[in-house]
This record gives C-alpha cells, structure tokens and sequence, in this order.
C-alpha cells in the first residue's frame, strides 16, 4: 500500500531571452543569472559567450536591462 500523494509538478514557464534571442526556460534564465553574478566558477558563463559572441560585461548589461529578468521582479 502507497501511503504518500505524488506531488504534481508544474511546468517550468518559459519567456523571451534578448540575450540568446530566443524563448527559454525559467530555471534557465536563473543559471545564466546566477553565473554571471558570480555565484559559481568563473568559466561558467563560457557557452552562454559561445551561442552569443558576448563578452561578460556585454551579457551582463543585457540580463540587467531584461523586462523577465527574475531578480529583478
């Protein structure tokens, strides 16, 4: 007999990325935040700068200026 009640998981909601220039995930948008806040090491940011060709400072000034961005709201 099961005596727990599975938690139903809500989808992650997604929203428009002016730095990737596409819509991503939530759960997304806070690991590049948190990457580019420093939060982890400091080659974590290297694919974000790949897919865009930005530099830190650059995805920096376009995550702070995002209207989704989670910290901010």
């Amino acid at each position: 007999m099961t005596l727990f009640t599975p938690i139903k998981e809500e989808p992650d909601p997604g929203w428009f990325c002016p730095l990737l220039n596409k819509e991503i995930k939530e759960g997304y948008c806070y690991e590049v935040n948190y990457k580019r806040l420093g939060c982890f090491k400091p080659d974590a940011l290297r694919e974000v700068k790949m897919r865009t060709g930005k530099s830190t400072e650059q995805i920096s000034q376009v995550c702070e200026n995002c209207p989704n961005n989670p910290f901010q709201k």
